[in-house]
């Protein structure tokens, strides 16, 4: 057994077949099947079922990548911090960063990785629920994360970044983009572009139209900000948002003020009880000193910037 076949088995179970973790290994197909066989033989068990239309793990499969996972984990952390012993920071930050949430967030990004030209950043797009799941598992670094309720951050530390109350885009020229202000059971009154269900906006949103005898029509659904509001620009539907997070996208439309609408948050996150490799340390630390720097200048409406 070698690291070679730990990372074949953990590759094919993450993608699902041979073929497309070879492509994303850059190995032979056959090369990768040889190798997944000749584990298999010395371990004694099958670790993958294989038909002709898909390929799955077994049990001692699903055990097996656990494992496999966790020491190839601890193998990169280990070349990964004798690298900074030598000098040279390497290794690879996750997080999950949906950048209209704080339009600034790239460019803290881009300086980061200037200077440290050894690491490389893998950013994901998950939803709160999802990322909060993630970052208790120690899958993710940290999280910039947007809540519209309060959620459960048992054991994760966070810092504000921002906080501000949902609003409505439309199309320029909506008659309610006329209005000054508006209130929560006028929101009846055009088709939605909504998140999809159980995501913590979409649930916030149902609440609160529910609350005021509101049915929403509910025309589309996206988690993609950016398309959401460039579907609001062309006169799909309105949009109920943080203006932060709309007008970081760029597209022309109308924002109008809710009244007593409720708080969007968008805050940093991570998980103080996982041990994170030396990139992602220093990633974490670059962010939050800049995040804690805006804080105080500012209570609960800390933003970040260059």
């Amino acid at each position: 057994m070698d690291l070679r076949q730990l990372r074949y088995v953990v590759a094919v179970a993450r993608f699902g077949g041979f073929t497309r973790a070879a492509e994303a290994l850059h190995v032979a197909q056959p090369a990768l099947s040889l190798a997944i066989r000749q584990l298999e033989t010395e371990l004694g068990v099958r670790l993958f079922d294989r038909t002709s239309r898909k390929v799955t793990s077994t049990d001692a499969g699903v055990a097996f990548v656990d494992r496999a996972t966790r020491i190839l984990s601890e193998v990169d952390g280990a070349a990964e911090e004798m690298a900074a012993f030598a000098g040279a920071l390497r290794g690879t930050v996750r997080a999950s960063i949906w950048y209209h949430l704080d339009p600034a967030l790239p460019v803290l990004l881009r300086d980061f990785i200037a200077g440290n030209p050894g690491v490389t950043v893998s950013i994901v797009q998950l939803p709160t629920l999802a990322a909060i799941e993630e970052l208790r598992a120690g899958a993710l670094d940290f999280g910039v994360l947007g809540m519209t309720q309060p959620v459960d951050l048992s054991g994760l530390e966070t810092i504000t970044l921002r906080e501000e109350p949902l609003v409505l885009a439309v199309r320029a020229g909506h008659p309610l983009a006329r209005e000054r202000t508006i209130p929560i059971a006028r929101l009846g009154e055009v088709p939605l572009i909504m998140a999809r269900p159980q995501t913590t906006l979409r649930r916030t949103t149902d609440y609160v139209l529910a609350a005021a005898g509101v049915t929403p029509e509910v025309i589309l659904e996206t988690n993609e900000i950016a398309a959401a509001v460039a579907y609001v620009s062309i006169g799909i539907g309105g949009l109920i948002l943080s203006r932060s997070a709309i007008d970081g996208v760029g597209m022309p439309v109308a924002i109008v003020p809710i009244d007593d609408a409720p708080l969007y948050r968008v805050a940093l996150t991570w998980n103080p009880a996982v041990h994170l490799r030396p990139a992602a340390a220093m990633a974490l630390a670059y962010v939050q000193s800049v995040a804690e720097r805006e804080l105080a200048r500012g209570p609960a409406r800390a933003k970040a910037s260059a």
